[in-house]
């Protein structure tokens, strides 16, 4: 396994893991209930209220630029668009609950697209003169609906555009910047339902699954609700790995993809994969009580390689087609594989649970 050098605290965390029984393939519910609630109320809940909380900052930020445009306003519009998206990327791999229903995580966050979806779904949306409204939005392609059409709107094309469209002093800048305002109200309506389907009091599900209450929405049994939620998480390592770094290195620095790296328009392609990962460690954070201690630590110690491997990213996406500035995010994705394979190997069988296919198969 071409795993490098570990440091010693994390290569007796590893030994003990391996060491300790692992759990058993069906004991009773308990478990699963552990993960499921655990997860529930520790990650998601929080995690999404903390999303909503930052969707309604940022059409508020909106709300203050678009009716008197300047640069202070746009930099706090972009300053809003950040917390945002990265907001999101705590969750981004994760589709159980209403993020995976009814197209809801597709119209919150279109990514990765195909044939400039985002591009022409914009373009749709602007077509005309008829007022562009938060309901005219949940109407339109999911390409123009949720954070990345936002991104669009907030900041200029790294291949070409002097200033974001929103920044533009004409007719068209003003017709962009309402699109943005409805986009944002749109995404702010999303995220607070999502919010309040897992955060409310007594009745949202992160309570009811405290008391062992599995809402049939969620899923048929917490057996099958706790793979769901492991899916997810190894789904995350997935998204990272074949998404946003195979597409973009390719397989040679003459394959390289930069204009297929996520958020680069914003800036925010390294800081997405952190935003990932910290997600992932606080996934693994609230499998307190239902995992091994020894066992989640090592886990998080694993985690904690691959954050400090895209903590060391440089130059990317921008360096990916040259061989002496891609060597950094070569070196994380040789990282990411290592660690998702012992965690592939290994998370899944401490909790007593067999993975179906992750959200990326068929893709």
């Amino acid at each position: 396994m071409a795993f490098g050098p570990l440091q010693p605290r994390l290569a007796a965390l590893l030994a003990l893991a391996l060491l300790a029984p692992a759990g058993s393939a069906r004991a009773d519910t308990t478990r699963d209930q552990a993960v499921v609630s655990g997860v529930a109320g520790r990650f998601l809940a929080p995690a999404y209220a903390g999303l909503a909380a930052a969707a309604t900052a940022d059409a508020a930020a909106w709300g203050v630029y678009c009716p008197a445009p300047d640069a202070t306003g746009l930099a706090a519009v972009q300053a809003a668009h950040r917390r945002l998206a990265l907001a999101y990327g705590a969750v981004q791999a994760f589709r159980f609950g209403p993020v995976g229903e009814n197209g809801v995580a597709e119209r919150l966050y279109f990514w990765p697209e195909r044939k400039n979806a985002g591009a022409k779904g914009l373009a749709a949306l602007l077509a005309g003169s008829d007022p562009i409204t938060p309901e005219r939005v949940a109407r339109a392609s999911a390409a123009a609906q949720g954070i990345p059409a936002l991104e669009r709107l907030a900041y200029a094309d790294p291949a070409g555009g002097p200033e974001p469209p929103v920044a533009v002093a004409s007719d068209a800048g003003k017709r962009a910047c309402a699109a943005a305002m409805a986009i944002a109200a749109n995404v702010a309506a999303i995220t607070a339902s999502v919010s309040a389907a897992w955060g409310t009091p007594d009745t949202g599900y992160a309570a009811r699954l405290a008391r062992g209450d599995l809402d049939p929405a969620l899923s048929v049994s917490m057996q099958q609700a706790a793979a769901e939620l492991v899916t997810g998480f190894m789904t995350g390592l997935a998204v990272i790995q074949d998404q946003k770094l195979e597409p973009v290195l390719g397989a040679s620095p003459d394959d390289a993809r930069p204009a297929a790296a996520e958020a680069r328009r914003s800036g925010l392609t390294r800081e997405m994969i952190l935003a990932n990962i910290e997600g992932l460690r606080a996934f693994v954070a609230a499998l307190d009580g239902a995992a091994d201690p020894v066992r989640r630590r090592s886990w998080d110690a694993l985690l904690v390689r691959v954050d400090d491997a895209a903590r060391a990213l440089a130059d990317f996406p921008d360096g990916a087609g040259d061989p002496v500035r891609r060597r950094s995010a070569e070196a994380l994705l040789a990282r990411l594989k290592s660690v998702r394979a012992l965690l592939q190997q290994d998370l899944p069988a401490e909790l007593g649970l067999t993975l179906g296919f992750n959200g990326l198969d068929g893709d």
